[in-house]
């Protein structure tokens, strides 16, 4: 008898899980929607006020987004997820001592990468704020 209520009381969720999921993805589509929609509206901007190539480039840089964004948050997201695994801290910071020692040229090759597929204008307006001329 234990057995019957159990999978009963499973059987019982098993349409609100579907539910809840089947709203999730709504959420998840009318959001889609509305960043698609602010996307349109700041390019249309940019046309407006002449900023013609800066808005090609946005539209380049949110047609090539994808993998490279799983891509990059994965690599981007390693060392400070080993920085909380015993033992790779120290790795992890010798890494970084071994890349402030590679060609200026190789390091701002990263930062166009990542300025690539995050926007340039969110990593502009980072750099200006860590040389302390962006808005705070």
């Amino acid at each position: 008898m234990g057995w019957l209520s159990l999978v009963r009381s499973i059987i019982g969720h098993v349409p609100q899980y579907f539910l809840k999921r089947q709203e999730q993805k709504a959420k998840e589509k009318e959001r889609a929607d509305k960043l698609e929609e602010a996307r349109f509206n700041r390019a249309m901007d940019l046309i407006q006020q002449g900023k013609i190539e800066e808005a090609k480039w946005e539209q380049h840089a949110l047609n090539n987004n994808g993998w490279k964004d799983e891509y990059m948050t994965l690599v981007l997201s390693i060392p400070m997820i080993g920085c909380f695994i015993p033992g790779l801290s120290d790795y992890i910071l010798r890494g970084f001592q071994i890349l402030e020692q590679t060609p200026v040229w190789y390091q701002a090759a990263i930062a166009v990468m990542i300025a690539a597929v995050y926007g340039y204008r969110a990593y502009g307006e980072w750099r200006m704020n860590q040389l302390g001329g962006g808005r705070k």
